[in-house]
């Protein structure tokens, strides 16, 4: 799949969402387009973090899920489409497929994705880094896998996209967060050199060989080890910028598109310690570390964002404005503790405040991050028909005045059986 397949539903989400046509039919990828650019019919919902819920909904055997990337794909995107969301990054464990290939130990669980045993980091001393084989081969691990889901993750979505482990999570994954921490404080000269070995020897390779294999330009990484405040601006700046700069502009001249996307993340979750100025730092941070510049782009709410004055949110997205085209746009989150433990009722109502101080402006795609596995359905089509229910363009002026109304929905298992689909697909 190249970038001639994603044309027509970008481009309907580009007309819609700069107001030149709003006679299109919006659906999937034409609605996250327009709500990024402007006000859609009403604001997309994304997946990002592909988890074990569909797995769990779908009815999906774990030792099938876990092995056929084809199922979880398709799994994935069906169950996804069962909720009315737009568009799913298909991923599963990031974190963990260029390490394990590379030889670190995983732990296997009956119904859940696969884990590093961070008890046996792989890089224990300096000199172990020379005895681990690269470049990464396809029959490697689990790369396999991981090249069928990015197959058919672009194939079901439309939207050609890979993603892999950004190097600083990598180098957690396989010397450990502590130590990495220690080994910039005590050995720079060893953290310099595998930092270039994880760029120059693995992942570039890696990326290179999930292109070849899926025809796939386009990448993004995982970057959340590297979360303020796990790191500090000034951590970002002097170890991480310059890497992930040498990885794009290295994969660029592949004719690839790579970022290295969430280095300076918010993610603090407790709410005494919550600093809205370390947060504006990290929106500068994910920008820097990914572009090497500090270019505008979405705010994206991450973390404890549920506990963020949305106000301070829209005042920075107003204030950071690009020229001409204005309002910086706001990925809101759903945060997955609050999907999990619900009720619909809350969700609802804290989608319709988010909506009301963020979205009337447009710009306002929602992210449902990494739904748990045994969510309760009812808590993920509420947050659907709210998105729905309240973010119709345009806006109501009191959104008080709109009634909520929990969707009625069919099972799953009967709903599949009506889709143009070979469910099971094993």
């Amino acid at each position: 799949m190249g970038l001639i397949d994603i044309v027509p539903d970008a481009l309907n989400g580009l007309l819609y969402g700069l107001g030149i046509n709003k006679n299109i039919k919006l659906e999937g990828l034409g609605r996250t387009v327009a709500s990024f650019l402007g006000k859609p019919d009403y604001p997309s919902s994304m997946v990002v973090g592909i988890t074990e819920h569909p797995m769990h909904i779908a009815k999906v055997p774990p030792e099938v899920y876990f092995s056929n990337g084809r199922v979880l794909s398709e799994a994935s995107y069906w169950v996804y489409k069962w909720y009315g969301i737009d568009y799913g990054i298909c991923s599963l464990d990031i974190y963990n497929t260029e390490a394990e290939a590379l030889g670190a130990k995983t732990v296997y669980g009956k119904e859940s994705m696969p884990t590093l045993d961070f008890k046996d980091h792989l890089i224990k001393k300096p000199e172990d880094l020379d005895k681990i084989k690269t470049p990464i081969e396809a029959d490697w691990g689990r790369v396999r896998y991981k090249i069928d889901i990015t197959k058919w993750n672009g194939k079901l979505w439309g939207l050609p996209l890979g993603m892999f482990c950004a190097p600083f999570s990598l180098a957690c994954a396989l010397r450990s967060y502590p130590v990495l921490m220690r080994d910039m404080r005590k050995n720079p000269e060893f953290t310099h050199r595998l930092f270039k070995w994880i760029v120059d020897d693995v992942l570039v390779p890696y990326v290179k060989l999930l292109s070849k294999e899926t025809g796939t330009k386009i990448f993004l990484s995982a970057d959340l080890w590297a979360a303020f405040p796990n790191i500090t601006p000034e951590i970002a700046y002097k170890w991480l910028k310059s890497y992930n700069m040498r990885f794009t502009r290295a994969c660029a001249k592949e004719g690839i598109f790579a970022f290295i996307v969430g280095t300076g993340f918010y993610a603090e979750e407790v709410k005494e310690r919550f600093n809205f100025e370390m947060v504006k730092k990290g929106w500068d941070a994910i920008v820097d570390c990914m572009l090497g510049a500090k270019i505008s782009i979405p705010v994206i709410e991450y973390g404890g964002y549920y506990e963020w004055p949305y106000e301070k949110v829209q005042e920075y997205a107003l204030k950071n404005g690009i020229p001409i085209f204005g309002k910086l746009p706001i990925a809101r989150g759903i945060h997955s503790r609050a999907m999990m433990d619900g009720p619909p009722e809350k969700i609802a109502s804290d989608m319709k405040h988010a909506i009301d101080i963020m979205g009337r402006e447009g710009r306002f795609p929602i992210i449902m991050w990494s739904i748990p596995t045994k969510t309760p359905p009812e808590h993920v089509h509420a947050s659907s028909q709210a998105i729905k229910t309240y973010g119709k363009y345009p806006i109501a002026k009191d959104l008080d005045k709109i009634e909520f109304k929990m969707p009625e929905f069919e099972p799953f298992e009967k709903w599949i059986k009506k889709q143009d689909t070979d469910y099971p697909w094993w």
